[in-house]
């Protein structure tokens, strides 16, 4: 039988956001996949460090959240 780590219940929310790694100036485009009170799961090509500072807009209807982030897995 399998522990479950998780500690927040996650809610599939599959949406087209933009990536903005610290120092570069353009957002890159992405895909959320779930989201939970602990975090964002989003699509990504490459590893991204630990600790990576990172800025994600995040289109909802007529309104985009602009959320400064940090990575703690990858």
């Amino acid at each position: 039988m399998t522990r479950e780590r998780r500690h927040f219940l996650r809610h599939p929310i599959h949406v087209p956001i933009a990536v903005r790694l610290s120092q570069e100036k353009e957002p890159q485009k992405s895909e959320a996949m779930d989201l939970s009170q602990g975090g964002l799961s989003f699509l990504w090509d490459k590893k991204l460090p630990n600790g990576r500072d990172l800025s994600i807009d995040i289109p909802v209807k007529e309104k985009h959240f602009k959320v400064k982030a940090r990575v703690v897995y990858c």
